[in-house]
C-alpha cells in the first residue's frame, strides 16, 4: 500500500509530462468517487493526465500546492456545493489555487448543490464558485437542475451529463439482452445508509419486502459500495428472514468497471445510491434509482430516464409493484441509445477542448 502511495506521489508532482489534473474526493473507498476518477482517466489524454492526491502531511501538501498544470478538470460528482458550516470548501479552495496559477479550469460532469438561502443571498462559496465558473474555458454540467442553478448564477453551462456516461460500453449492454435470453437469474440490490432516522427504518423495511418478493425468482445479489452501507446491507437481509444461500453480498469500493460487469449479469437492479443504479444504467440494465437527492434526478434527465426514479418516502406496495413493472417492462427502464448518444458527445467535447 505505501509502495503504490508513493508511486502515485511520484507520478503527480515528479512528472512534467502530466500537465492535466483530474480532480474530485478520489481514494477514499467510495465507489460513486472512484467511478467519476476511472471515468476521467479513460477519456482525457493519458499520456498528460494525473488524478489529484492529497495528503495529511505539511511538506506534501506544501509540495502538492506548489506543482504547477496546464489544465485543471473538475469532475464529478457534486464538487459545486457551499462548504463546510464553519465556512471552509476545500474543493473550492483548490480550484481556486489552480486558477490563480495559471492553469485553464473546465468542469466535466460536474454537479452543483446550493441551499436556497445560499443562492437568495449569496453566500461566499456561491459567490466565489461563480467567479471561477465565469472565467472557465468550459463549464459542462451533470444535468438541467445543475444548469439551471448556474444559470440562476449568471453562468453559461452546458449539460454534459454525469461522467458515468463515459464509462459506457456498447459491447455490455448488447450483451445483456444476449446473457439473459439464455436465462440468467440474478437480480441486484443497491441498500444505503442516506437517509435518517425512521425514514431509513422504513426504507430498510420496504428493501426487506422487496427482497422476499423477488427471492423466489431470483439468486439476490446485495450490492454495497461503500463501507458505510455495510451494516444497513446486513439489517436489510437479517429482516428478510432469507437464508444466506438466498444473496450474496459484494462488497466494492474502487472498480467501477468491475461492478459494471457485476451488475450486467442481473435481470434488473434496484438501489439508492446514485452511481450504483446510474453505472447499471450505464450497463445497459434495467434499472430503478431511489431518489433520495437532487441529483438523482440530475443524473436520470439526461439520458430520459426520469420514469425510472422511485421517489421518497416509499411506500412498500408501490417498490414491490415497480419491481414487478421492471421485470415486465425491462425495454422501458433501460435508454442503452440516449446513453450512448450522450457517451459521444462527451467524449467529442473532451477531444474538442484537450485535443
Amino acid at each position: 500500500m505505501k509502495i503504490n502511495r508513493l508511486k502515485k506521489l511520484a507520478n503527480y508532482l515528479l512528472n512534467p509530462g502530466r500537465t492535466i489534473e483530474l480532480f474530485g474526493m478520489y481514494d477514499a473507498d467510495n465507489l460513486g468517487d472512484e467511478a467519476m476518477k476511472i471515468a476521467g482517466l479513460v477519456s482525457l489524454p493519458r499520456n498528460k493526465t494525473v488524478p489529484v492526491v492529497g495528503s495529511g502531511n505539511s511538506l506534501l501538501k506544501a509540495a502538492i500546492r506548489r506543482r504547477r498544470f496546464r489544465d485543471i478538470v473538475v469532475g464529478g460528482g457534486t464538487l459545486i456545493h457551499g462548504g463546510r458550516a464553519d465556512g471552509r470548501n476545500s474543493w473550492l479552495e483548490h480550484v481556486e489555487l489552480r486558477h490563480r496559477q495559471g492553469a485553464r479550469v473546465s468542469f466535466l460532469g460536474t454537479g452543483i448543490s446550493f441551499l436556497e438561502e445560499q443562492i437568495t443571498a449569496p453566500s461566499d462559496s456561491v459567490v466565489r464558485w461563480s467567479e471561477i465558473m465565469k472565467r472557465a474555458a468550459h463549464v459542462g454540467l451533470r444535468g438541467p437542475l445543475s444548469q439551471a442553478t448556474a444559470a440562476r448564477l449568471g453562468v453559461s453551462a452546458s449539460i454534459f451529463g454525469d461522467a458515468a456516461f463515459l464509462l459506457y460500453d456498447a459491447a455490455l449492454a448488447e450483451n445483456w439482452q444476449a446473457g439473459h435470453a439464455r436465462g440468467q437469474q440474478f437480480f441486484g440490490i443497491n441498500v444505503g445508509e442516506v437517509l435518517k432516522g425512521e425514514a431509513q427504518a422504513r426504507f430498510e423495511s420496504s428493501f426487506a419486502e422487496l427482497l422476499v418478493h423477488l427471492s423466489g425468482r431470483f439468486r439476490l445479489r446485495l450490492f454495497v459500495v461503500n463501507p458505510e452501507d455495510h451494516e444497513a446491507c446486513l439489517r436489510v437481509a437479517q429482516q428478510s428472514g432469507l437464508s444466506q444461500d438466498q444473496y450474496e453480498i459484494v462488497c466494492n469500493y474502487r472498480d467501477a468497471q468491475l461492478f459494471m460487469r457485476q451488475a450486467a449479469e442481473c435481470v434488473g437492479f434496484i438501489g439508492i445510491r446514485l452511481h450504483a443504479s446510474g453505472l447499471a444504467m450505464a450497463a445497459g440494465i434495467p434499472a430503478l434509482l431511489v431518489a433520495y437527492l437532487p441529483k438523482c434526478r440530475d443524473f436520470v434527465l439526461p439520458i430520459e430516464l426520469e420514469h425510472a426514479l422511485l421517489e421518497l418516502p416509499l411506500n412498500t406496495e408501490g417498490l414491490l409493484a415497480a419491481a414487478d413493472d421492471l421485470l415486465a417492462r425491462p425495454a422501458h427502464y433501460r435508454n442503452a441509445k440516449a446513453i450512448a448518444a450522450v457517451s459521444k458527445a462527451q467524449y467529442d467535447t473532451i477531444q474538442r477542448l484537450f485535443g
